[in-house]
């Protein structure tokens, strides 16, 4: 199994590889920084490289994000538009680094109890987003958010001009939105909870 390991700060980076190199089980190598193969089993990255788009040549990674401190709506983002599979605190005890690896590997989620938390409190007094949005509703949720032109969408996603507008339309619909703007405004406000 291939664990990689690109964070922002490249003294953390190694560091942490380091760390987790002294108690992952026998059967894991340990990558970092630009020296991850692009067929790793699971990745760890923080919110900047995550937001820059640098795991998109990471295919078939599973993506743990270590919480540099996110905000809520941050952490949201991470599950629901770069469809990452955990999040880890930046205090977590190396035990529950080690387990959340095993459990993003095994294809499961991991949401520790802090952030479990945050995000029922706020579900509780924040404004749900409809369920039932897409995979490639997803996709270009995320790119209208980066700034993306429909043009640039349907050239990035291999799809036409007329699906990346149907898709808007669905979305403004499910949103309960009348343009990109508002989409825009509802998702990065930190309004966007639950797809």
């Amino acid at each position: 199994m291939k664990l990689g390991i690109k964070l922002s700060n490249r003294l953390l980076s190694l560091a942490l590889k380091e760390l987790v190199l002294s108690v992952l089980p026998s059967g894991w190598k340990v990558y970092e920084g630009d020296d991850v193969p692009r067929d790793v089993d699971v990745l760890v990255v923080d919110y900047p490289v995550l937001s820059a788009g640098r795991v998109s040549a990471f295919k078939g990674a599973k993506v743990l994000v270590l919480d540099t401190g996110l905000s809520v709506a941050e952490k949201r983002g991470c599950f629901l538009l770069h469809g990452v599979k955990g999040v880890v605190q930046r205090d977590a005890a190396l035990s529950l680094l080690i387990k959340a690896l095993d459990r993003v590997h095994k294809g499961e989620l991991w949401i520790d109890q802090e952030t479990l938390k945050e995000l029922v409190t706020v579900s509780r007094n924040g404004r749900m987003a409809p369920k039932g949005v897409t995979p490639r509703e997803r996709d270009v949720l995320f790119l209208v958010c980066k700034g993306y032109t429909n043009k640039e969408i349907a050239s990035e996603l291999g799809i036409s001009l007329s699906t990346v507008k149907s898709i808007l339309g669905n979305l403004y619909r499910k949103f309960n939105v009348s343009g990109r703007s508002m989409l825009q405004a509802t998702v990065t406000r930190g309004q966007l909870l639950s797809l």
